[in-house]
């Protein structure tokens, strides 16, 4: 299948029918319906086009927390990132690496103009705040360029609707059912589970449940298929609130559900994205589970299963990167990114490396990223780098040595006395 040529076409087709702006990011259903017709036969339904036009490159996270998270629509790309505690154990904050937020949006003809400010250029931030992997491509009027992920090039191959994250679950499930009936396509049963397992177990991530009538009417119209799962209820509690604070008379709907998910695992997750992709890739497959338990904090899921599992790991090694992901928990985000087999390489390099001084190598492993493990050949590059962290080296008063090499107390004391003869 050559997407670019039946991107171009798509194009094309819009462009014959419509004169496109000459600046912003054409993008979500009205081209994703177009591509998909010329993929499928099913003809697009193309209600308007959205442009999303960027207007200020802002770096202000501040303000976005404060004021515009709460008061105007807008995506955030959240990060997880690991972290030592007081107690050594891996702690878990998030991180905001990119967001954008919509400051006006305007009507002409059958185009929505939207208008946005973000800390990134990059487009992509707009294509991946789409809930639905249906929806995820656009096309950059300027620069001629073509944006989509690969959920969406899935999607193109197997005609299933899928959730890519959950942070407006309410919406994205009455979107799929609505998308169902526009693309003749195909809904998991998993997806309608990974809906209902939201309502009972929040994530970090999550953004609104609750909507106004726009919503409510497209729940209606779809009321068949959706009412055997949720029924829609008014929050009276929160149009009051809105009356009082506002002096705005709003209908505020929910979701009820009506069935409870299938969905039972141990695990809890911060993210609505890495809950989907443990319940589409791991769950049910306890030797991937007992992997995962062990890698989970430098499993990078942009990596994928198969290309991060290119390895079997020994009993050694998997008892090695376990203990090192417990005990020294600051290496997962130098590690994070690589395979399986080069994160082994660079750890094992490393305690090669400075054998007679381990923590040596387990402080270099917490503070520098290593790309290029031939670089540890070099007797030079491996005093500059024993040299970069000498200042962070004063004792191991964790015991992150014996914890995850499991010396044992007659070799712990040859160890302390090498270290420090004094």
């Amino acid at each position: 299948m050559n997407l670019e040529k039946i991107f171009k076409q798509s194009l094309e087709q819009i462009k014959s029918k419509w004169e496109l702006p000459t600046k912003g990011l054409l993008s979500g259903g009205s081209l994703a319906n177009v591509i998909w017709e010329n993929i499928s036969g099913n003809k697009a339904v193309i209600n308007d086009i959205d442009i999303y036009q960027l207007d200020l490159v802002e770096d202000d996270w501040e303000s976005f927390k404060n004021n515009d998270i709460s008061k105007k629509q807008s995506f955030q790309i959240r990060e997880k990132v690991i972290y030592e505690s007081y107690s050594t154990i891996a702690s878990v904050r998030l991180h905001t690496s990119s967001y954008y937020v919509i400051e006006k949006v305007s009507n002409e003809g059958i185009f929505n103009i939207i208008n946005y400010k973000s800390n990134t250029k990059d487009p992509s931030v707009v294509i991946d705040s789409f809930d639905l992997n249906c929806c995820q491509v656009g096309y950059d009027l300027e620069s001629e360029k073509f944006y989509c992920t690969k959920a969406f090039e899935e999607f193109l191959k197997t005609g299933e609707i899928k959730l890519v994250n959950l942070t407006t679950p309410s919406h994205s499930v009455i979107r799929m059912f609505k998308k169902k009936k526009e693309l003749n396509c195909e809904i998991s049963p998993l997806e309608i589970d990974l809906v209902l397992y939201t309502y009972d177990n929040s994530f970090n991530d999550l953004v609104k449940l609750r909507f106004l009538s726009r919503y409510k009417d497209i729940f209606l119209k779809y009321q068949e298929d959706l009412e055997p799962y949720f029924s829609l209820e008014r929050d009276k509690d929160i149009e009051e609130y809105i009356l009082q604070l506002k002096n705005e008379n709003q209908e505020v709907y929910y979701l009820k559900p009506r069935v409870k998910s299938k969905i039972n695992t141990k695990y809890g997750f911060y993210l609505s994205t890495e809950f989907i992709f443990y319940m589409r890739n791991i769950i049910g497959n306890s030797e991937l589970e007992t992997l995962y338990d062990s890698v989970k904090y430098i499993f990078d899921t942009d990596l994928g299963l198969e290309k991060y599992f290119d390895c079997k790991p020994s009993e050694e090694e998997f008892e090695l990167i376990n203990n090192l992901c417990k005990y020294a928990p600051n290496c997962s985000q130098n590690l994070k990114g690589f395979t399986l087999s080069k994160q082994l390489s660079i750890i094992k390099k490393l305690l090669k490396t400075f054998e007679k001084d381990p923590f040596v190598a387990i402080t270099i492993l917490e503070n520098i990223r290593i790309e290029d493990v031939s670089s540890l050949d070099d007797e030079m590059n491996v005093l500059l780098l024993e040299l970069s962290i000498r200042k962070n080296i004063l004792d191991d008063s964790k015991n992150k040595v014996f914890n995850i090499l499991k010396i044992g107390e007659e070799r712990k004391n040859d160890y302390l006395d090498m270290k420090f003869p004094f």
